[in-house]
């Protein structure tokens, strides 16, 4: 048997059911019950977008792409939008959070590639920007999204299998050696088909991962978990500070774990055996700080009410005994 034959077969195969695994993991975000409607459609945005990006290598290779002339474009096009759907999937928790200039950047670029695929006659000035100048650029901008994601990842500090640090750290591992198989194409005139195909695998992988990660998450499999020590619970209260989490009046174990993609019976035990309160004792002790820290503030024109329904409170009894526990004082004689 031909080696290279069976390589392409097996990344044939592979390649296919990354795709496959792309739309399940679609499907699984978009009607996924838990979670802002935000974040799911996210998810679902950047698995469309794996999917056509392994689709468009599959029908490259194969020689499709004469049949199917405008996919490679689409493939580019929706490859452009890939930094700013995973910085949304770090940063963003609803739509009213997302500012339009996000998009001024990868709209420029989608115009000028679009432009020198059609190549409009009266817009020839644009499409006679030279290809490689358009591709360094595109590369600058991914560049940008690439240290800016990472400085926020090591200030909020996310746990290593986070579904967001995944996708990452997978993406761009992948969009660094796709840049280095670019330099050796243009400097070594071509490449062998092959290897694109097996670059496009690497998304299928990166695919198959996420979704091992989504079955340990719900527990379809029997496995012994290892349980989170006291830093990640540490980090975890960080963030559920920093991102203002408890300020949710619904607020449940549930959906927090949502948020933070972690198993909430994983963080159930977690926050049980490390802080020695449950989780509502919890919520409601850092709802009472950010009152406290409110109240401190000589600039808030704000009942004490008022500032405890800011704070995640939805009971007056709730608030006033949760405070009077941490404070061992009424919340009048604090602002006092």
């Amino acid at each position: 048997m031909d080696i290279n034959f069976f390589i392409r077969d097996i990344s044939l195969i592979f390649n296919t059911l990354g795709v496959g695994n792309c739309i399940l993991l679609s499907i699984l975000f978009f009607f996924n019950k838990s979670g802002s409607s935000f974040q799911k459609n996210t998810y679902t945005s950047i698995f469309i977008i794996i999917g056509i990006i392994i689709l468009n290598s599959i029908f490259n290779f194969m020689g499709y792409i004469s049949i199917t002339r405008y996919f490679e474009l689409l493939s580019n096009l929706m490859t452009i939008f890939l930094p700013i759907l995973i910085h949304f999937s770090l940063t963003k928790r609803n739509y009213s959070e997302v500012n339009n200039l996000y998009f001024i950047v990868p709209v420029i670029f989608c115009v000028l590639w679009i432009v020198r695929f059609t190549k409009i006659p009266s817009l020839q000035w644009l499409w006679d920007i030279n290809e490689i100048i358009l591709v360094v650029l595109i590369n600058m901008y991914f560049l940008f999204y690439i240290l800016l994601d990472r400085r926020l990842l090591l200030k909020r500090q996310l746990n290593n299998f986070h579904i967001s640090n995944i996708l990452f750290s997978g993406i761009y591992i992948i969009w660094f050696l796709n840049l280095i198989l670019l330099a050796f194409k243009v400097f070594y005139d071509g490449l062998h088909p092959l290897i694109q195909l097996n670059v496009s695998l690497l998304f299928s992988m990166l695919s198959f991962r996420i979704i091992w990660h989504r079955i340990e998450k719900n527990g379809f499999f029997l496995v012994e978990k290892m349980t989170m020590g006291k830093m990640e619970i540490l980090k975890i209260i960080d963030e559920i500070k920093l991102e203002k989490y408890y300020q949710d009046p619904n607020l449940t174990i549930r959906t927090l774990a949502s948020k933070i993609d972690i198993p909430y019976y994983e963080l159930s035990k977690g926050l049980n055996e490390y802080t020695k309160k449950n989780f509502n004792t919890l919520i409601n002790e850092l709802r009472v700080e950010d009152v406290i820290d409110k109240i401190k503030n000589q600039n808030n024109k704000l009942s004490i009410w008022g500032l405890a329904q800011n704070a995640g409170f939805n009971s007056r009894t709730t608030f006033y005994k949760a405070f009077k526990k941490k404070t061992g004082k009424n919340p009048s004689e604090m602002k006092a």
